[in-house]
């Protein structure tokens, strides 16, 4: 008899737990939604194999800043962990009209060799930076995985 009772209560209190559970949960909570990403004034158009360079096309847009504006490029593998980089920058017009720019991306003294070849995926970085202390522009930055042409 004090087994039944035991089992009885062991089920009640199951069951008290279980329904609170449920009865306390919100139904009408959803994860929060991340806000979109800012728009890019940024558009890498092509990757293209220039000897031991890689030519980039872009095209950007930028308002009029007080400091001087550099557009600037990278190229790296698409490989785990990969330290091979080439890059290029140049100093960009910014009068709110779209601007496009090819730059030769070249070795970077501190990286390993890299040179891409034609049909390998790589990935592309390019940002507006504003001064000597080369703080990005907002909205300047865009990132893009392409073929090497």
């Amino acid at each position: 008899m004090l087994r039944r009772a035991g089992i009885l209560a062991y089920a009640t209190a199951l069951a008290t737990v279980a329904c609170a559970g449920v009865a306390g949960a919100d139904p009408t909570t959803t994860a929060p939604t991340p806000p979109p990403p800012p728009p890019s004034n940024i558009d890498i158009t092509a990757a293209t194999v220039n000897g031991s360079d890689v030519d980039i096309a872009v095209t950007y847009t930028c308002e009029p800043q007080s400091k001087a504006v550099t557009l600037q490029v990278f190229v790296r593998g698409t490989a785990e962990g990969a330290e091979q980089t080439v890059g290029a920058k140049t100093k960009a017009t910014c009068d709110d009209q779209r601007q496009t720019a090819t730059l030769t991306a070249t070795k970077i003294p501190e990286s390993e060799p890299f040179t891409p070849a034609a049909g390998q995926q790589v990935r592309v970085i390019g940002t507006l930076v504003a001064g000597d202390n080369e703080q990005s522009l907002e909205g300047g930055t865009a990132i893009k995985r392409l073929i090497v042409k």
